[in-house]
């Protein structure tokens, strides 16, 4: 392949070769640096892996991390699509809380993109829900709203 690699591709190839936990460990190293130096308080967020999710010193990376760059926790978005964070309910819960303790934000990603029903967000730490262009669209629909008010 040569050009611009799309990144479901990139990813792909980084789960297949086993380095997702490394590169996702990068782009948190990262991102927590350059948030850390930015001259306003702004919050970053940095998407986290299914393989992260379930890797269990996921949680004392991401502490050392921010002790490395200085960044305060409550500056640090973490998101997770819809699908990764509801197929592995107990060990998501778990980490999530933890991550959650620590006062950084958790955020669900393309909610609307799997089979979830809203009932199940109660159950999970999130702070902050970024739903589908798609599932937007839907309570924009006068029919869809008059059956949700229902």
């Amino acid at each position: 392949m040569r050009g611009a690699v799309p990144p479901t591709v990139f990813i792909r190839w980084q789960r297949k070769i086993g380095l997702i936990n490394a590169l996702g460990e990068w782009v948190l190293k990262t991102a927590c640096a350059e948030a850390a130096s930015w001259a306003t308080p702004l919050k970053v967020s940095v998407n986290v892996s299914p393989i992260q999710l379930m890797n269990t010193s996921l949680t004392d990376t991401i502490i050392e991390v921010l002790h490395q760059t200085g960044l305060d926790p409550r500056r640090l978005d973490l998101e997770i699509t819809e699908s990764d964070v509801f197929n592995e309910n107990t060990r998501s819960l778990e980490i999530l809380s933890q991550l959650r303790e620590l006062g950084i934000q958790i955020s669900i990603d393309d909610f609307g993109t799997g089979y979830s029903s809203l009932s199940r967000l109660s159950y999970f730490p999130f702070d902050k829900i970024k739903s589908t262009a798609r599932l937007s669209s839907i309570f924009r629909n006068k029919k869809t709203i008059w059956i949700s008010s229902a």
